[in-house]
């Protein structure tokens, strides 16, 4: 018997409630293998992965169904998979991959839901010096031409 992967949802739905912590994914793979992809509204710590890993221990029968449990974050390169990943990365640079294959970076500026609007500076032509003076250009997305949208994280 396998566990059911609405059965770690709605444990999941009761625990998150009140948190700014949300869930991204949960996988269940053969042999009971679940994993859990959190994400939090402002951060997330690894003490949050131990509290939801220690809930879900606690709330499940290993003498009824054995289980491998694993309770992450999402990663910095993960791609987004909700619209409250969307909210939290306002005024963050994101890189956008449309359903054409197209690619778009710039600094995610508005998510209604529905649609999803970069500031992006436009490309260099040949012979054109990089300056501050630029105009940047507004493209908005319907998210059901996103196949793919994540941050963009820069090290200094």
């Amino acid at each position: 018997m396998a566990i059911a992967k609405e059965c770690i949802r709605n444990l999941l739905d009761e625990y998150l409630k009140d948190s700014q912590l949300f869930l991204v994914e949960i996988l269940v793979k053969q042999g009971n293998s679940i994993t859990v992809i959190l994400d939090g509204n402002e951060s997330m710590a690894i003490k949050d992965c131990v509290d939801v890993s220690r809930f879900i221990e606690k709330s499940l029968d290993r003498d009824i169904e054995d289980f491998e449990l694993k309770v992450m974050s999402a990663g910095a390169d993960t791609p987004f998979a909700n619209e409250r990943q969307y909210r939290k990365n306002i005024g963050k640079k994101v890189r956008l991959t449309t359903t054409e294959d197209k690619r778009y970076e710039g600094i995610l500026t508005e998510f209604d839901g529905e649609n999803i609007t970069l500031e992006i500076e436009p490309k260099l032509k040949k012979g054109q010096k990089a300056g501050k003076n630029r105009a940047k250009e507004m493209a908005t997305f319907p998210l059901s031409e996103v196949k793919e949208a994540k941050r963009v994280v820069a090290f200094s």
